[in-house]
Parts: structure tokens; sequence; C-alpha cells
């Protein structure tokens, strides 16, 4: 949910889904129908259709960037101003949120956490 503090607009997380039956290479992913139709349903039955803010994923070994596809996913399907993409390096141990800007996704060059 968007919320405002001080002025400043912030995004809250309250939970994630998993996706299923999903297509993926060693070095590629892949929404499919049954992975939106899914994820729509689950939704609706834990969060009461609040808002999917963005999505999140994985490159073991490959760094934080957004690949081709990684971008169609964010344009045709997280292209809301506020929405975002994370990506999680776990062997390097690192990760990266990237947003809209001027009409781009960027990388954001500053975010925390709240527990």
């Amino acid at each position: 949910d968007l919320h405002s503090w001080r002025g400043q607009t912030y995004l809250e997380i309250a939970g994630y889904i998993r996706a299923r039956h999903y297509e993926h290479t060693a070095a590629s992913f892949r929404f499919t129908h049954d992975t939106w139709s899914g994820i729509t349903r689950e939704c609706e039955e834990r969060f009461n259709g609040r808002l999917r803010v963005g999505w999140h994923h994985t490159h073991p070994g490959y760094g934080i960037f957004l690949s081709g596809n990684d971008l169609f996913i964010c344009r045709h399907f997280f292209n809301l101003p506020w929405m975002f993409a994370l990506v999680v390096d776990p062997r390097q141990e690192q990760l990266g949120f990237f947003q809209w800007k001027r009409g781009n996704v960027t990388e954001l060059r500053g975010f925390f956490f709240v527990r």
C-alpha cells in the first residue's frame, strides 16, 4: 500500500505471492498465463485484492541488473509509477530495487527496510 510520512510517499510491502507454473532456464524466467491466473487468485484470497506493487527474482552469480526479459515484465505487468522490481544475487549477497523514473526503469540508489 502507498502511504505518506512527513510529505514523503513510501510503499509498504505486506506480503508476497510465489509464482508457480512459470517457464525458466538457467539464465531466463518467463511468466505464463497460468502464472498470472494463480497470482491473481492467490492475491484475491490472501490479500483481499490489495495492490500488486512489484515483483522480485534472483540472478544467482550474475549480479544486479534487469535483463531484456525483466524489462518486458516491468513494462507490461508492473508499469505504474510506484511499482518496483527487486533483484537478488544470493551468491554475491547483493540486492537492488528498480523503479520507474521519467518513463524508464532505473536502479534505486537509496532505500531502507522497516521491520
